[in-house]
């Protein structure tokens, strides 16, 4: 949280008095609004973007994909940013696991929660698992 101090005269009895204003600025983290948001829901896929009401994600491909890492992950639109969000967990055609439970996905999420996320070519949906 900011602040700034303002000063300004203040007139009592004829005599300039000094009169210091404390504003605070009421700066909320992207991430505090953040972590109230619900990842499940009905999304509108164009490419490899994912659009719902209030979210948008992203799933991108690793070049070299390792056991513990596949090769798709999901990306979370914060501001004009996008954060990491899971590595995107394969468990059936067109079906992947996911958690919030990787260090940047905890500083959106305000837990860490499981989710299936079924792909189709034009629509997609978030459930918890």
């Amino acid at each position: 949280m900011g602040s700034i101090y303002w000063s300004l005269f203040q007139i009592e009895g004829g005599i300039p008095q000094k009169v210091t204003l404390l504003i605070f600025l009421g700066v909320f983290s992207m991430n505090e609004r953040d972590k109230q948001t619900d990842l499940q829901g009905d999304y509108l896929v164009i490419g490899e973007k994912l659009t719902s009401k209030n979210l948008v994600l992203l799933i991108r491909e690793r070049k070299q994909p390792t056991a513990k890492k596949p090769q798709k992950y999901l990306l979370l639109k914060v501001g004009d940013k996008y954060k990491y969000l899971s590595s995107l967990y394969q468990v059936g055609q067109g079906r992947f696991a996911f958690d919030t439970g990787s260090p940047a996905a905890q500083q959106v999420f305000s837990k860490v929660e499981q989710f299936i996320l079924e792909l189709e070519q034009t629509t997609a949906k978030i459930y918890a698992a």
